[in-house]
This record gives structure tokens, sequence and C-alpha cells, in this order.
């Protein structure tokens, strides 16, 4: 599926835009955060369902954020999953990567604290994705 890495792309350019991150300077595509600024976030895959029957594929998007009080952790993770589902229902059709659907598959979850004692919390986005025809 060709789309597949724009479906990725495309819901990283949301969260940028509405978070106010820039793409490899605060909002990064790996499962690890850099040395850098206390306020940053990963967007990344961390699995997914392919359907045959229905030629559609459903994206597992880690959400990792990061920042330097729980409570400030807690504000960003909200900004950033509330960013990425704003970006799908403003954008127009058909959307890149051809992205039928974005959802919250999990709420954020504690991972505890960086080795500079910053917070970092985790959440998932499910993104449903179909092949053109």
């Amino acid at each position: 599926m060709e789309q597949y890495p724009k479906a990725i792309d495309t819901v990283a350019e949301w969260i940028a835009q509405g978070a106010e991150l820039e793409i490899g300077s605060t909002l990064f595509s790996e499962p690890t955060l850099p040395d850098g600024p206390d306020k940053i976030a990963s967007v990344f895959e961390n699995g997914g369902t392919w359907d045959t029957d229905t030629n559609q594929l459903t994206i597992r998007l880690a959400v990792l954020c990061r920042s330097s009080t729980l409570a400030d952790a807690r504000e960003f993770i909200v900004a950033v999953t509330k960013a990425a589902l704003d970006g799908f229902k403003s954008s127009g059709q058909p959307r890149q990567g051809n992205i039928v659907s974005l959802s919250v598959a999990s709420t954020p979850v504690n991972q505890g604290r960086d080795e500079s004692n910053r917070v970092v919390l985790l959440a998932a986005l499910d993104v449903l994705c179909t092949q053109p025809e």
C-alpha cells in the first residue's frame, strides 16, 4: 500500500500545525525522545492490522509526549491528540494517504520520568486507510 507512509506523515503534519510544533525540532517520528527542549513529542507507527477483505489498513500510531511536570505533560498530550483529530475533521476529501478515519485508541499512560526527570506520557491513535481503486 503506497499510501501508507503518506498517512503517517499527514497525521504528523496535522499535529505540527495544530499543536504549534516543528517537525524535526519539537516533533519527531521515532520511538525515543531526544535530548533537547523539555516539551517535545513523537508520533510513530506501533503496529496495525490489514483487512484483505475490505482492502483497508489500520495503523496504530503511538503518541509520546514529554514535559517538565505531570500537569504540563497531560495538557500537552491532550493538545497533540486534539490537533490530530481536528486536522482530520477539517481536512478535505480525498485526504492524503487515503485516511478514512482517525480515532483515539488509548488514553495517555504515564511512562515515568526520563533521565532528566521530565514526565513522559504515551497515548495511541488508530488511522484507518484504504487503498485507492
